[in-house]
């Protein structure tokens, strides 16, 4: 969060220009308008500002990490910061596995096309009816064994990575578009 240990912003005390009018004496001396006093108005007002954007920034990017807190088993901690407007470290990853056959709930081993994933993930089944999230406790060359499920899914439902999104407007996690995602993780300085 962006913290200020000083108030880097310079006060300029004001005073009026007074002149006695009977006899045009200068009471007062004014402090005089000049170009660095008014630069210097203009600076603290941008950098204001400057910090209430960063710091509304910060507010919103401890929210989501908050609403993420519990809802993300393999979190571990780990926040990946979407509000920072690098578009390019969140790109969508379009390998997707295809169930080879029907499944009914309590099903642990589902046969797949293919298998782009690893134990310990958690991977959303989904087909046109029912949708859950599951984790993957080993891998086969055309298997992969996961907690039991929870639904029932027709031969040919999809198995990706994640399709999960932040709804601001509900303020919770929700079902997204469906497919996974492969993140470029940078360190947060």
């Amino acid at each position: 969060m962006a913290t200020l240990n000083k108030n880097p912003y310079i006060r300029t005390n004001w005073r009026d220009h007074i002149v006695d009018i009977e006899n045009g004496q200068t009471i007062q001396e004014g402090t005089r308008f000049t170009a660095g006093r008014a630069n210097n108005i203009e600076e603290g007002i941008y950098n204001a500002y400057n910090w209430l954007v960063m710091y509304a920034n910060d507010l919103e990017r401890m929210r989501v990490e908050l609403e993420m807190v519990g809802r993300s088993p393999i979190n571990n901690g780990i926040f990946y910061d979407a509000l920072e407007g690098d578009a390019k470290a969140l790109e969508m990853d379009i390998d997707t596995a295809v169930a080879q056959n029907a499944y009914i709930a309590g099903t642990t081993n589902i046969e797949l096309d293919n298998v782009p994933f690893n134990a310990g993930e958690y991977v959303a089944i989904y087909d046109d009816e029912q949708q859950e999230s599951v984790e993957v406790t080993s891998v086969g060359e055309d298997t992969i064994t996961v907690s039991p499920l929870a639904n029932s899914y027709k031969k040919g439902a999809f198995i990706s990575r994640s399709n999960s999104l932040v709804n601001i407007e509900e303020e919770e996690l929700a079902f997204g578009q469906w497919g996974t995602y492969t993140l470029k993780i940078s360190e947060v300085v």
